[in-house]
């Protein structure tokens, strides 16, 4: 059998790099300017392909910026089923999306795939780091917006205490802090990390040059806990019309309760595979498959984000075509064992949620109809 991937290990530096002399912004801007290779950033900024171990999908090139996808937009989550069956190993295109399912069901691995580069850096250079050294959910959400939350158990609290401007000595002092406790932990070292969290910082308080060249790209990573907030915080999501006990449930969200953030950060500093692929390569996902084999693994999660709908423009028969398709794939490979589906609907917002448990090609059929018959008119002006 032709193997069409292969993996890659990209063995970034670890010595100690000093930043004393120099202001951060300045060592950030000379640090990405040591590396080679270069993906859609702004042209000043030279940096590493790849996180430091990803499964390449041979022959896979990168799509155009506007499908790149650091965090989810998916802001009525709290519509999909808090469904807590467990499984072995979720593999998952769509971010922060991926983690809420993972930790709804408690997976032992979490997969997270894209068919651009740049969410998966972003989830091995930001996303990693942060959560290697934060403790609780308001930790990680602390720094992630930039300034200091009260420790809460209840989000609310955490999010209500969020202010939209602060003072630019408390900013010094905050970025200080907080690059410092960042990349002291021995699994942040690498200077690519340093790189990208000194930029976060630089982006947010907008007191460096853009680390994209693409707007929209620029737009969503200075923004990001923005995202967060819009995603997450039960207040504005209770406002907008979610079930209080729905986003109060402890596994609504990677971060709404202890229990929950543990799992996530179980899973995102210590059972993690990066995968840049499309959704339907037969030969990443056979690599997969023998990975959960390898390692006991029986139950196996797909979710797909809203890949096919966006991916078809919302053509009800060539989306139930490819669905049907990768559900086939997915069963001939893993022969007679179960598996579930988990896809977001439509182009934009508001978005709608199916799951499917395959388990026979009668089932496949099922969930073709269904997909078929809940398809979004594209000739709708959704949600205005």
């Amino acid at each position: 059998m032709r193997v069409f991937w292969a993996v890659f290990l990209l063995v970034i530096s670890t010595f100690s790099f000093q930043f004393a002399e120099a202001s951060w912004i300045e060592c950030a801007l000379n640090l990405g300017a040591k590396f080679d290779k270069v993906v859609p950033f702004a042209t000043r900024d030279r940096i590493p392909l790849i996180p430091p171990s990803v499964l390449l999908s041979a022959g896979h090139s990168e799509p155009n910026p506007d499908f790149s996808f650091v965090v989810s937009n998916e802001t009525n989550f709290y519509l999909r089923e808090v469904e807590t069956e467990p499984t072995d190993m979720l593999i998952g295109f769509g971010t922060n999306s991926a983690w809420d399912l993972a930790v709804r069901k408690n997976a032992k691995h979490l997969v997270v795939g894209d068919w651009s580069i740049i969410p998966l850096i972003f989830q091995w250079h930001l996303f990693r780091p942060l959560a290697e050294v934060s403790r609780t959910p308001a930790e990680f959400l602390s720094l992630l917006g930039g300034q200091v939350l009260p420790e809460s158990d209840s989000l609310k609290t955490v999010f209500a205490a969020f202010k939209n401007e602060i003072p630019m000595d408390y900013v010094n002092e905050f970025i200080q802090t907080a690059t410092r406790k960042i990349l002291s932990h021995p699994k942040n070292s690498g200077e690519f990390t340093a790189f990208i969290v000194r930029n976060y910082y630089a982006n947010l308080f907008k007191l460096g040059p853009p680390l994209f060249e693409h707007r929209r790209l620029q737009n969503i990573f200075s923004g990001i806990f923005g995202y967060f907030k819009r995603r997450y915080d039960p207040n504005l999501l209770i406002e907008f019309g979610a079930d209080p006990a729905i986003v109060n449930h402890p596994y609504f969200s990677f971060l709404s309760s202890q229990s929950a953030f543990d799992r996530f950060k179980r899973l995102i500093t210590g059972a993690l595979t990066l995968v840049h692929m499309p959704y339907d390569d037969p030969d990443m996902i056979s690599a997969l498959e023998v990975i959960a084999r390898d390692r006991g693994f029986e139950r196996t999660t797909y979710s797909l984000s809203n890949i096919i709908d966006v991916s078809t423009n919302l053509d009800p028969s060539l989306g139930s075509e490819r669905f049907a398709k990768f559900a086939q794939m997915v069963f001939n490979i893993r022969g007679t064992r179960p598996f579930q589906i988990f896809q977001t609907r439509s182009n934009r917002d508001p978005y709608g949620y199916q799951q499917f448990t395959i388990g026979s090609v009668s089932d496949i059929e099922s969930a073709a109809i269904q997909h078929f018959e809940n398809t979004p008119s594209p000739l709708v002006q959704i949600g205005r």
